[in-house]
């Protein structure tokens, strides 16, 4: 029998975990508006979702340089205080974000250090390739917390993955050789 060990950050971890949860709870179709080749058109509600369920909710607004804007509904909001999960989904496209508060949890790190915001979508290139992107943080220059509402500003780097048509993708590639992109995410949820 064989044992493999790797090393991951308990924060991708998380953010990875996360992503699965809230993918996993919500059993509605993907809705066609989301796979367009620039998901940025996608149409939100710009205020809150109303009715509170039992993760959550509130309004989610994400930006990405240069042309990437998005309000999302927050389909999961918890941990106020200690280690606060939001997420923001409609259809295949979703916005992630994680921030340790709780400072005996950060081991020593800022805010800014122990925040991660994630970024995935489906879509269509120029070619007619179905794909997916999976954009993760490369740095994050300001967390503001305020009650329920969450500011945060840094860059990401992007990952874009083709669909084989059998169900799996290839490698992944670098979005733009890798180049960082400046993102800002403006979230106010309540649990």
């Amino acid at each position: 029998m064989h044992f493999f060990r790797a090393e991951v950050r308990p924060q991708t971890l998380a953010l990875v975990l996360t992503v699965l949860l809230v993918s996993a709870c919500d059993p509605s179709p993907a809705d066609p508006a989301t796979t367009a080749s620039n998901p940025a058109p996608v149409a939100a509600p710009t205020g809150d979702t109303g009715a509170k369920g039992e993760f959550g909710s509130g309004t989610l607004e994400f930006h990405l340089e240069p042309d990437t804007t998005l309000p999302l509904p927050v389909t999961f909001c918890a941990g106020h205080g200690t280690i606060l999960t939001v997420a923001g989904r409609e259809g295949e496209t979703q916005v992630d974000l994680r921030v340790i508060e709780l400072e005996a949890a950060r081991d020593g790190a800022s805010l800014e250090k122990s925040t991660e915001v994630g970024y995935r979508f489906n879509g269509t290139d120029d070619q007619g390739r179905k794909f997916m992107e999976i954009w993760q943080t490369r740095s994050v220059d300001e967390v503001v917390r305020d009650g329920d509402s969450t500011r945060v500003r840094g860059k990401m780097y992007g990952l874009r993955s083709l669909d084989k048509g059998n169900g799996a993708g290839t490698s992944p590639e670098p979005v733009d050789g890798g180049a960082e992109h400046p993102f800002t995410l403006s979230v106010k949820c309540s649990t």
